[in-house]
């Protein structure tokens, strides 16, 4: 079948050659391969125990609760429920760093709104919508603890004690702030 002499002209030596190519790939592919020959990323036993094990996650406290316990009680009521979310969520002290900036910053937004001088309705607005914020950002920082709480099936808990008591407190807080910045402005 080769022209003159037996040689085969080098185009359909190519395709003869990827033709072959081709199959031998294809074959090599289709086999089934153990699982034993995977590398330990693919193993499916290393995803069931997190994926199965329900009772190992406690449920967070909703988003909403944090954010009205921010809007009521203030920046301090939002950071005590994200606290109480953090560690419900086993993140131990990795977010005391969160709680520390988010009270001095809550401080410094007292201290701000103190020094306008306005015991008025501004003030408590400006203190309710910064507990607002305050709740609005904690919230996006666990948005992964609550997916995955959602994906598994655990409602959110409800907060009413801690709750009331995280609005006690900022309130509590905010007076004692506020009385605090009166008597350092009496006094100079």
């Amino acid at each position: 079948m080769c022209p003159k002499g037996g040689r085969i002209h080098r185009s359909v030596a190519v395709r003869r050659c990827d033709s072959v190519a081709w199959a031998v790939a294809i074959k090599v592919l289709s086999r089934p391969l153990p699982l034993d020959h995977l590398p330990m990323a693919f193993n499916a036993d290393l995803l069931k125990p997190t994926l199965q094990a329900k009772g190992s996650l406690q449920p967070l406290f909703s988003a909403n609760a944090l954010m009205v316990c921010g809007f009521f009680g203030g920046p301090f009521a939002a950071l005590w429920l994200f606290g109480m979310n953090s560690r419900r969520a086993g993140h131990g002290n990795k977010d005391v760093g969160i709680l520390v900036m988010g009270g001095f910053l809550a401080l410094l937004c007292l201290f701000g709104l103190g020094a306008l001088h306005s015991e008025g309705q501004i003030e408590r607005v400006a203190f309710r919508l910064s507990g607002l914020l305050a709740g609005w950002v904690l919230v996006r920082l666990l948005r992964d603890e609550y997916a995955a709480r959602r994906l598994n099936g655990i409602d959110p808990a409800g907060p009413w004690w801690w709750g009331a008591g995280a609005v006690i407190l900022g309130i509590a807080l905010e007076m004692w702030t506020r009385q605090l910045m009166t008597a350092v402005s009496q006094a100079t």
